[in-house]
C-alpha cells in the first residue's frame, strides 16, 4: 500500500502469462497505472516508479494523488493488480464514484470520507496490523517447509514445520509449530508442502511459537516472495535487520547494482 502521483493512464488489453500451475487466460480489458511512489505504507515497492493493473476502472487524470493498494500474481508473472482511491486537495480519500466503503474509519459514518494522514496514523500505531507486522522485533528470519496444517480447539490453526534455514540474523533454535491466531480476511495461502518465511523472536526456546497476524506475507510461491517482490534467495534486499529487529524496506535495496 503507497501514496503515489500518476504519470500516465490508459487501457490496455491483454491475457495474463500463467503461472503457479495456471495457463494463460483472457484477455482483459485492464487499466495499467504508471505512478510515482512518494511513500510506502505497508510492503516493499520495488522502484519509485511503479506500473499497477486495475480491473474495471476509469482512467485517473496524470498528476492525481492516488492512496494505492496491490499484490504481485503469480499467475500474471508477478505484475502488481490491485485498486486505488483518490486522495483530494484537502487529503480526503475519495474512492471512484463517491463510494467511500473501502476506506473508512470504524466509529464515524460511512458516507464521510477520512483523511489520509489519519489513516496512515492508525496503521502506524498497530491498530491495523499489516501482514507484513509478523516481521516486527523478530530476531532471525528463517525458511521452513509446511509439512502439515492442524487445527487448533481454541481457534486459529498451527502450521508443523521442518526448518530449511536461516536466512538473516541468528537463532538459538528454530519452531516446529508455528501458531496463527484466528483472523478476519486471513486467506494466507500456505499449505502443506510449501515454504514460508519463519520470523523467530529473539531469546526463542522450545518447539512452538506464535505470530500477531495473518502470516500472508510469509508465502513462498515458486521461490518468490510475493508480498516483497523478491526471490527468496534475494530476501535481504527487502528485509532488513536493525537495531529493533526485522523490518520492511520501503523500496528494494539496489546498492549492489
Amino acid at each position: 500500500m503507497f501514496v503515489g502521483n500518476v504519470l500516465q493512464s490508459g487501457f490496455t488489453q491483454r491475457r495474463f502469462d500463467g503461472g503457479c500451475g495456471v495457463g494463460r487466460y483472457g484477455p482483459f480489458n485492464l487499466l495499467a497505472l504508471n505512478l510515482r511512489v512518494r511513500e510506502v505504507w505497508v510492503g516493499t515497492a520495488e522502484d519509485t516508479l511503479v506500473e499497477v493493473f486495475v480491473l474495471f476502472s476509469s482512467a485517473p487524470p496524470p498528476g492525481s494523488t492516488l492512496l494505492v493498494w496491490a499484490a504481485r500474481i503469480c499467475d500474471d508473472g508477478w505484475r502488481l493488480s490491485g485498486n486505488f482511491a483518490t486522495i483530494d486537495t484537502h487529503g480526503r480519500v475519495i474512492t471512484r464514484g463517491g463510494d467511500y466503503a473501502p476506506a473508512w474509519i470504524a466509529g464515524r459514518p460511512n458516507d464521510t470520507p477520512p483523511l489520509a494522514e489519519e489513516l496512515h496514523s492508525i496503521i502506524d500505531l498497530k491498530k491495523f496490523l499489516p501482514s507484513a507486522a509478523c516481521l516486527r522485533g523478530a530476531a532471525a528470519l528463517g525458511l521452513a517447509r509446511v509439512t502439515d496444517v492442524l487445527e487448533r480447539p481454541e481457534g486459529g490453526y498451527s502450521y508443523a514445520c521442518d526448518s530449511m534455514k536461516i536466512l538473516l540474523g541468528a537463532a538459538p533454535g528454530f519452531p516446529r509449530h508455528v501458531d496463527i491466531p484466528l483472523a478476519t480476511d486471513c486467506f494466507p495461502e500456505i499449505f502443506r508442502g510449501q515454504l514460508m518465511l519463519v520470523p523467530i523472536t529473539k531469546g526463542f526456546a522450545g518447539s512452538r511459537m506464535t505470530l500477531s497476524t495473518c502470516p500472508r506475507a510469509l508465502a513462498v510461491q515458486d521461490g518468490f516472495l510475493p508480498a516483497f517482490g523478491v526471490p527468496v534467495d534475494s530476501v535481504a534486499r527487502a528485509i532488513r535487520l536493525s537495531e529493533k529487529g526485522l523490518e520492511a524496506r520501503p523500496f528494494l535495496d539496489r546498492s549492489d547494482q
